[in-house]
């Protein structure tokens, strides 16, 4: 029997290019089934993924039960939050670790979080302003606490689509 995988923004950047990588790797796609969570479950990319045999589900990072749902029966999850959404640390803070705590409740074998290091910690105090950094360096901290069978913390490299992203964009007043 199959073991569930559960992937937050899989029709992201992070989240959509593990799933793909999961689901084209002869050893993953034989050992799990996957459970793409997305804020729309009705978009064409969450569809597409539907075509190829994984369960869609829509959640949402600042409802719990939603999130209770998404993890439950999961073997392993990957969790990534999206601070550009916001663009308030305290909101990605409050998401990440409501996904952890769900997914810990939930008894998940194997927790995955994508991860940044704390400028404000390695700059000495010199640079407080790199926020998206900072706040999921703190989800890290905290997931620490949370004894997980076994824990990943990845970090990643800057997207080149990011590029011309609404990232870049000074934010809307």
């Amino acid at each position: 029997m199959t073991k569930l995988f559960v992937i937050f923004g899989a029709t992201g950047q992070q989240g959509g290019s593990l799933l793909k990588y999961m689901l084209n790797h002869s050893e993953f796609s034989k050992a799990y089934h996957f459970r793409a969570i997305t804020r729309d479950a009705s978009k064409p990319a969450a569809e597409r993924l539907r075509e190829k045999g994984v369960e869609v589900l829509q959640a949402d990072m600042d409802k719990s039960e939603t999130l209770r749902a998404a993890v439950s029966g999961a073997y392993g999850v990957f969790s990534v939050t999206n601070y550009w959404e916001s663009r308030d640390a305290d909101i990605e803070i409050t998401q990440g670790k409501a996904v952890a705590d769900a997914a810990r409740a939930a008894g998940v074998s194997l927790f995955i979080w994508s991860s940044l290091p704390n400028v404000t910690k390695f700059s000495n105090g010199e640079l407080t302003t790199v926020h998206h950094f900072d706040s999921k360096a703190k989800v890290e901290e905290y997931i620490r606490t949370l004894s997980f069978p076994c824990c990943v913390f990845i970090m990643t490299a800057f997207f080149m689509q990011n590029i011309f992203s609404p990232i870049l964009a000074p934010p809307k007043v």
